[in-house]
């Protein structure tokens, strides 16, 4: 497979992922595709782009990762997301609605309650410059 003729690993990986999705595909063009898509593949696990690359690309090893996901998926899209459990996830804390204090005018009023600040003591440390101070909050 290749884009403006010139034969590449990211082709071959988009090619694979779209003939995974089709129900009766040709098994042979598909293990083809596979088998010339592994041929890019580096001692290292990386891919490379061109035929003629001596080196990784980080491109081409995501394209040919997901193609090899959805190889392995076949028929169902790796980017079908609807059937994933999200388990235990962190639900975000409630957002606390400010305290409502009513005046004596019956006007009423939103007023923030905050937790008062806990004593912050700064600390002087010296340097070997003279005209530079460094100070630090404490908690």
């Amino acid at each position: 497979f290749s884009a403006d003729g010139q034969e590449n690993s990211n082709s071959t990986a988009q090619a694979i992922i779209g003939l995974s999705l089709v129900k009766d595909v040709d098994q042979n063009r598909l293990h083809k595709a596979m088998q010339n898509l592994l041929s890019y593949q580096l001692s290292n696990g990386e891919f490379k782009w061109l035929p003629s690359d001596q080196n990784g690309n980080g491109m081409a090893t995501e394209q040919a990762l997901l193609a090899l996901l959805q190889f392995k998926e076949m028929g169902k899209s790796i980017y079908d997301w609807s059937n994933v459990d999200a388990g235990d996830v962190i639900k975000p804390k409630p957002i606390e609605e400010p305290e409502k204090v009513v005046e004596p005018e019956n006007n009423v009023v939103e007023k923030e309650v905050t937790e008062e600040p806990k004593e912050q003591k700064q600390v002087q440390q010296e340097t070997k410059d003279e005209n530079l101070k460094v100070v630090v909050d404490n908690e």
